[in-house]
């Protein structure tokens, strides 16, 4: 698992957008459905209260095809 920092949201793209927090890695999740990126969306927003901030640190797998 590496830490990483949500950068952006795109909804036109329903993709979010992640750098890890070294710097060293930067990544793309796209979703397939809207309620899948919403769904996304409200951990991020929620992380983010808990968090103070407008970009959140959370855990994430990165690497490979996830079908």
């Amino acid at each position: 698992m590496t830490k990483v920092i949500v950068k952006s949201i795109s909804q036109i793209d329903l993709a979010i957008f992640y750098e890890s927090v070294d710097g060293s890695v930067n990544c793309v999740d796209r979703l397939e459905t809207y309620e899948a990126w919403e769904r996304q969306v409200q951990t991020i927003l929620h992380l983010g209260r808990i968090q103070k901030t407008d970009e959140p640190v959370l855990e994430m797998e990165i690497g490979g095809e996830y079908d």
